[in-house]
């Protein structure tokens, strides 16, 4: 029996005030919902939850002395099980057994689009396949020779499937569909985009990432030998799928992680870019996240020196403030989330206070939802049994209110100075957070502007370099 007591959540605030990173008590009951998978293991690969809020989660389940089954779960906004979909709100997609499975997006009309080794398949709101949709209801990245890693959705409602060419010559090659699942052969040679790669021994997949100019960041890494270090690459394709050669070096930088392999690649809409790693060593999961200037240069303003310890990026929201990772797993695997909310500058944002409110997992997965909030998927470890559950909690956080982007042709005035700071902006200041940080990465002041203008009176202070975080951008100010 679960040891619910442990990690259920005494609930001292009103209703009428719900902090950044508490459960939302009308989801499901208290804010998760469970569904029992009898004596199985489960492992959950994505979540992803649509506009009109229905929930999709693909994972894959392993009964004692069964094959594996991979399956979809859909469940309604509220956290209750969507009967209209498949049997009961559950679709066994076991029949491609032998292919791992891989994203999931409930689109804008409620259907689903999910991944399965080197296919992307399309469902109807039902669970049945879209026939309209590529080839029997999906595409296949399909050239001789490419082992598939996974798919891509763009904003647009285009699709790009990716993989590796296994050949004397290695390439990662780029299939691109258009959003009915026919080939766009505007794009590389009749629809496939490749580049060639250094030999490797083990290759390891990541996301694309979209610019907002057409640009394709694909990022990877790859180990030449089974006793070699992985390095970490990022290559920059223009919107025709050729490789950008302005970027960095004849279009691709190389980042070493300590001999680690990254897992996690997210973007800023200034194009700026975070690495993250999670590593086991010694038992323990050590986490990293760096951010790269656009150019492919670690950006040293950054948290401290370019570099936030102890977190890995799990996504980034529409405001640009990231949520973070910093779970830690115990002696016998389980993990509790535990989860951060910074501002784009690295700074930890006070206001978040994730409050985590079930048992151990033994594997989850994150996304933000069309409104902000955090939705959590993972499946009970194996010790919380017999009986296994898949666990979705759904998490309070809207620092939406807030219009961070629109702050224009900010000035700041006079700099250096001895006392006195003033910073100004085309657009009213009023209603933005603004944190005051020393040259330690220490927080001095967390509030948010009261008048149209900012006023800073760091007379209380020794002469140094401070910093001035406000909205997505950050100043350095000079005390004299």
């Amino acid at each position: 029996m679960k040891n619910y007591a442990l990690f259920m959540l005494l609930f001292v605030c009103t209703m009428g005030y719900m902090q950044d990173g508490s459960p939302d008590v009308a989801f499901g009951d208290e804010g998760f919902v469970l569904k029992s998978f009898g004596e199985s293991s489960l492992n959950i690969s994505s979540v992803s939850q649509g506009e009109s809020g229905r929930i999709g989660i693909i994972g894959t389940e392993y009964p004692i002395l069964i094959d594996t089954l991979p399956f979809i779960q859909v469940f309604n906004e509220d956290g209750s099980i969507d009967p209209s979909f498949g049997d009961n709100g559950s679709l066994d997609i076991s029949s491609q057994s032998g292919a791992p499975v891989t994203g999931i997006n409930v689109l804008s009309d409620d259907r689903i689009l999910y991944g399965f080794g080197g296919s992307a398949i399309k469902l109807l709101p039902d669970g049945e396949r879209d026939f309209s949709f590529g080839v029997n209801g999906a595409i296949a990245i399909d050239i001789s020779g490419v082992d598939g890693l996974n798919y891509a959705l763009h904003p647009d409602g285009s699709i790009y499937l990716y993989g590796v060419k296994f050949q004397a010559q290695q390439k990662f090659v780029a299939k691109k569909f258009m959003s009915n699942g026919i080939i766009d052969t505007t794009f590389g040679s009749q629809g496939v985009a490749q580049f060639e790669i250094d030999p490797f021994f083990s290759f390891h997949k990541k996301p694309l990432c979209f610019l907002e100019n057409g640009k394709i960041l694909v990022n990877y890494s790859n180990s030449e030998t089974s006793g070699s270090d992985s390095t970490n690459y990022v290559v920059r394709l223009n919107q025709n799928g050729n490789v950008d050669t302005t970027f960095g070096n004849d279009g691709r930088i190389a980042i070493y992680f300590e001999g680690k392999r990254n897992t996690g690649f997210h973007l800023l809409n200034t194009e700026s870019f975070f690495l993250s790693y999670a590593a086991y060593i010694n038992e323990e999961i050590i986490r990293q996240t760096q951010k790269f200037n656009p150019n492919g240069v670690l950006d040293t303003s950054f948290a401290n020196n370019g570099v936030l310890d102890g977190h890995s990026v799990s996504f980034v929201q529409d405001n640009q403030r990231i949520i973070t990772n910093s779970t830690a797993t115990d002696f016998e695997g389980g993990l509790i989330p535990a989860l951060s909310r910074y501002f784009p500058a690295g700074i930890v944002d006070s206001s978040f206070n994730f409050q985590y409110n079930y048992s151990e997992l033994s594997s989850y997965a994150l996304n933000s939802t069309p409104n902000g909030k955090i939705l959590l998927a993972g499946g009970d470890i194996w010790y919380n049994g017999p009986e296994i559950n898949l666990v979705v909690g759904l998490y309070n956080n809207s620092p939406l209110t807030i219009n961070e982007q629109n702050i224009q042709t900010v000035k700041v005035f006079p700099n250096p100075s001895s006392n006195l700071f003033y910073i100004t902006s085309t657009n009213s200041l009023y209603g933005n957070r603004y944190l005051l940080t020393n040259s330690l990465g220490q927080v001095l002041i967390d509030d948010v502007c009261k008048q149209q203008q900012l006023e800073l009176n760091l007379e209380n202070y020794s002469s140094g370099v401070f910093f001035l975080t406000l909205g997505t951008n950050r100043y350095k100010l000079i005390k004299n």
